[in-house]
């Protein structure tokens, strides 16, 4: 599959240099290498600059399994398949994405609380997790709190 057809932008330069680097999709192993995926290499004695390179490639998919992890839990149709045409799916999922990127610029506190997610402190290289990793029940579905009043505060 070419690029064109998968949606992704063009090349672009790394911002601040002039270094050209294409859009990719971040993948595990299960994935075949394709010139738009990037996956890890494999096995497990491989040089130090390759699992450096792992070890950063698990960071970012990290990073969109938690996003992900975020919109299955606020949106059922992500519970399972999605069983509707291709069309449709992408559809669902813009708008799913849309609805929860305006709630959390206009609702952040009470949609996803700081406190819930998992975060990184770049300068300190630590990680602090969220708090619904070890109270899964703190991390209520925001639709059952949104819907007892209309507007996004509290009740």
């Amino acid at each position: 599959m070419h690029t064109a057809e998968l949606g992704l932008p063009c090349v672009e330069n790394i911002p601040g240099t002039n270094i050209a680097v294409p859009y990719v999709i971040v993948a595990d192993d299960a994935f075949p290498l394709e010139q738009h995926l990037m996956k890890p290499y494999p096995g497990q004695q491989v040089e130090i600059s390759k699992r450096i390179f792992n070890y950063r490639l698990s960071r970012a998919r990290r990073v969109s399994e938690n996003a992900f992890g975020i919109l299955a839990s606020r949106f059922r149709i992500f519970k399972g398949p999605i069983l509707t045409s291709p069309t449709k799916a992408k559809l669902i999922v813009l708008a799913t994405c849309c609805l929860h990127n305006f709630l959390r610029r206009k609702c952040k506190e009470l949609y996803t609380p700081t406190s819930n997610l998992d975060h990184e402190d770049i300068e300190s290289r630590s990680f602090q997790e969220g708090s619904w990793r070890n109270d899964p029940s703190t991390f209520i579905p925001f639709v059952k709190r949104f819907y007892r009043g209309t507007s996004c505060q509290r009740n």
